[in-house]
């Protein structure tokens, strides 16, 4: 069989193991999708929304009605595989995706217009919560739904720990001010699975001086540390909201 660029594009999902449970590829004589699932959960735990997939026609009219899979389930014992399968796609058709853990997806081939490379997982999560995935005759297309300035703009990074469910936290580097800024806090926790130590943040200096050093509990709230209007209050407030910073320093996330 020839391939054209969609041909090229593999979707994964994979597990809280890192082994993969769905595979979506493309046809583009059939115009179907060639989907591969395994008998295994992604994990375990009870959080129905772990992965979700929805896709659209150019116009916004949903094309598959959004599909949700529970951690804990088997994906090959799904309808929503079925439902997958009965899909016949066409250009400019579009793909909207979750996964809980978007380190966990990627996206093999070429992906056109990309913040990032998705052939090794997610590392910015917001470019997996905010994108749609374009079907084109030259393969994928991201298109992103909220524009660069949301994410990094006058010098401004925005970053934060992911949960199942949504950021527990969301902090912005600004360098003009240089300055960390809570801008979002939720009552989510970090891993409510982990009653331990999960997420560590530590602000080195470029002597080498710990600055300050957060650790935080899979079962904490993040609204309980971090808040977006009250500022830090010295070396033990695990609240990062107007901790300063001078360049050279190194941010350690774990």
């Amino acid at each position: 069989m020839i391939k054209n660029g969609i041909d090229k594009n593999e979707i994964i999902f994979n597990g809280t193991d890192n082994q993969e449970r769905i595979r979506i590829g493309f046809n583009h004589q059939t115009q179907k999708l060639d989907i591969t699932a395994q008998n295994r959960p992604f994990g375990e735990g009870n959080v129905w929304d772990y992965v979700t997939i929805a896709i659209y026609k150019q116009n916004g009219t949903l094309k598959v009605n959004k599909l949700y899979f529970n951690v804990n389930e088997n994906p090959n014992n799904s309808e929503n595989i079925n439902k997958l399968k009965n899909y016949t796609f066409e250009y400019g058709d579009y793909f909207e995706i979750y996964h809980g853990h978007p380190n966990r997806f990627s996206i093999i081939g070429n992906v056109t217009d990309e913040r990032e490379n998705y052939t090794d997982g997610v590392q910015n999560p917001e470019n997996l919560l905010n994108v749609k995935f374009e079907i084109t005759k030259s393969g994928l297309k991201s298109i992103y739904t909220n524009p660069d300035e949301n994410n990094i703009t006058n010098n401004k990074v925005v970053f934060g720990p992911v949960a199942p469910e949504k950021f527990p936290f969301k902090i912005q580097i600004d360098f003009e001010q240089k300055m960390f800024k809570v801008v979002d806090a939720t009552k989510t926790m970090v891993l409510s699975d982990r009653n331990e130590v999960v997420y560590k943040m530590v602000l080195i200096g470029s002597d080498g001086h710990i600055k300050k050093r957060t650790e935080f509990n899979g079962r904490e709230e993040g609204s309980t540390y971090m808040s977006t209007t009250n500022s830090n209050n010295g070396e033990n407030d695990r609240n990062w909201n107007n901790v300063p910073f001078e360049y050279n320093d190194c941010l350690y996330l774990a």
